[in-house]
């Protein structure tokens, strides 16, 4: 049962009402939700963790707001705030105006069983206009402790806080502390001489199979961990904190997973997605051509139907795990002369098992290494018609782009695992490095920089998981923009002053530091460059589709 509609009957509401929704900027009237039985009423389903989701809503004759949060506990935090019928809710009510709100309880479904909770009085802010005081509260748990609290208005009148918390869920601080261990054991230690050697890490890539991570994206039902996008974020950050590169493993196939578990025929899902869940396959992504970049529109990849199979030829650039992507979704065109160009482009699920599959050569690179970056050639690669993303051609520009939305929050994830490595890197030497008798980290000139790398850092993390928690509350193109703009530069930052404090040494292969700076430039670059970013968000922000 509704929460909101237990309270809402336990007040002694009506059986049916008029509902209003509000934005999240409290206040703001979003649209009527329904008119009828409170069976309609608010549904918090899409409660999303770490945010906040709240509505309010007028039911005769009591009016109420309800807040739900999923804080650092992981449980639904429900509060009722109780009060007679007010004035029309764009019009303050006068300074001398009063309401007496009658005592109250409500039922609250905490998602165990109902439990009755008698009200507590909540005390006003002297801003706000003369009201009495004895507002009624009903609560369904305590909000977590620690913070940022949000005050709440009801035409005018404050009835009280709901918490904005920025912690992890416990199970999230779990994880976190099972990455960062795996990470300092197995990554770190070796990945400046395995990178230098050029070895490719089949120890760490079997080692995040057995976590588990290569089913990050895919649902639970194929044997896959199904993550929300913060632990999706969790993961990158982590894993590029000690090697980006290697991050990169991960990112590519969880993106390509991840368009398969949405776009997938029953029969692909099955074929696929128990086997990559676990690592016994792996995947990629096979978009980008060598004259076709930021402009997917104009790859020339194509696709001819020939019979019960498509005809595929052309050249993909720049294909991470192009010699272990079994299949590869390549984007292709299936009709070259359809306008507009994406209702003729079409992904089609290609094994390395079909003659004329082909990886070409490695792409040298100055950094992003420990993963492969290969060309791939398609030469008269005859795909059976069954392997066509969801069976349906003319929307695989979509559905590549439902995925880079992800991408995005990889991007900007891994920019925060660099920025990250590159403070402890950079704090450590300064503390242990003595220059006129002293540590540098003495020195006012050293500690502007670690101040300003620091918080940058944080900045970082916050919107990097901002971006995440709007991808998993829907489409969130400009947020996602804005993390991997913003993200992408501080690590591009911290590498470099990381670097600064280090002196001489910073420059020197011997140390780790250099590497985060070779790996940072990529951070711009990669899931679209920083300038077409600007471009996406600032077009959200001109037709209003984000607000800030």
């Amino acid at each position: 049962m509704n929460a909101a509609v237990e309270v809402a009957r336990g007040l002694g509401g009506p059986p049916e009402a008029t509902l209003f929704g509000f934005s999240e900027r409290v206040g703001a009237p979003a649209a009527a939700l329904a008119t009828g039985a409170l069976t309609h009423a608010l549904d918090f389903d899409d409660a999303h963790a770490g945010g906040l989701v709240h509505a309010t809503a007028v039911v005769l004759p009591a009016v109420f707001s309800v807040g739900q949060q999923v804080g650092a506990s992981g449980r639904d935090v429900l509060t009722a705030v109780v009060g007679t019928p007010a004035p029309p809710w764009h019009t303050a009510p006068a300074a001398s105006s009063r309401h007496t709100p009658p005592s109250c309880w409500g039922w609250v479904d905490d998602g165990s069983r109902a439990r009755r909770r008698d009200a507590g009085v909540v005390g006003r802010d002297p801003r706000a206009p003369a009201h009495p005081a004895d507002l009624r509260i009903v609560r369904a748990r305590t909000a977590p402790a620690g913070g940022v609290v949000r005050p709440l208005w009801i035409d005018g009148l404050y009835v009280g806080r709901l918490f904005m918390d920025f912690a992890f869920t416990d199970d999230q601080k779990e994880f976190r502390s099972l990455l960062r261990s795996f990470v300092d054991r197995e990554i770190i230690p070796v990945a400046r001489e395995w990178e230098k050697e050029g070895r490719y890490p089949t120890e760490i890539v079997a080692g995040m199979a057995d976590m588990g991570l290569f089913g990050m994206t895919i649902p639970e039902e194929y044997g896959g961990l199904d993550l929300d996008p913060v632990s999706f974020a969790l993961v990158f950050e982590e894993i590029s904190r000690g090697w980006m590169g290697v991050a990169g493993i991960l990112g590519s196939h969880s993106l390509a997973c991840r368009m398969i578990a949405m776009h997938g025929t029953g029969q692909q899902k099955n074929d696929y997605l128990p086997d990559l869940a676990t690592g016994r396959r792996r995947t990629g992504i096979g978009l980008t051509e060598p004259e076709a970049g930021t402009d997917l529109q104009g790859i020339r990849t194509t696709a001819k139907l020939d019979g019960d199979h498509y005809v595929v030829n052309g050249t993909k650039m720049w294909i991470t795990n192009a010699r272990y992507a079994d299949p590869l979704p390549v984007l292709v065109k299936t009709d070259p002369t359809a306008s507009p160009r994406h209702k003729g482009m079409s992904i089609l699920l290609i094994e390395q098992s079909l003659d004329g599959f082909t990886v070409s050569r490695d792409i040298p690179k100055l950094g992003y290494k420990g993963t492969e970056s290969c060309e791939i050639v398609l030469d008269n690669v005859r795909v059976p018609r069954d392997r066509l993303l969801g069976g349906v051609e003319g929307i695989g520009l979509k559905q590549a782009l439902s995925a880079l939305e992800w991408g995005r929050v990889n991007i900007a994830a891994r920019s925060v695992g660099i920025a990250q490595r590159a403070h402890e890197l950079a704090l450590g030497y300064a503390k242990q490095r003595k220059a006129f008798g002293q540590p540098i980290a003495e020195f006012q000139a050293i500690q502007l920089k670690l101040a300003t790398l620091a918080t940058n850092l944080q900045a970082a993390r916050l919107m990097a998981y901002w971006s995440a928690d709007a991808v998993k509350r829907g489409r969130a193109d400009a947020q996602t923009g804005m993390a991997k703009i913003f993200c992408s530069e501080v690590a591009l930052e911290a590498a470099i002053d990381a670097m600064k404090v280090h002196g001489g040494y910073g420059y020197s292969t011997e140390f780790e530091v250099e590497r985060l700076y070779r790996d940072s430039v990529l951070m711009s670059i990669g899931e679209g460059t920083n300038d077409i970013l600007r471009t996406v968000v600032a077009k959200a922000l001109v037709k209003g589709e984000v607000t800030v």
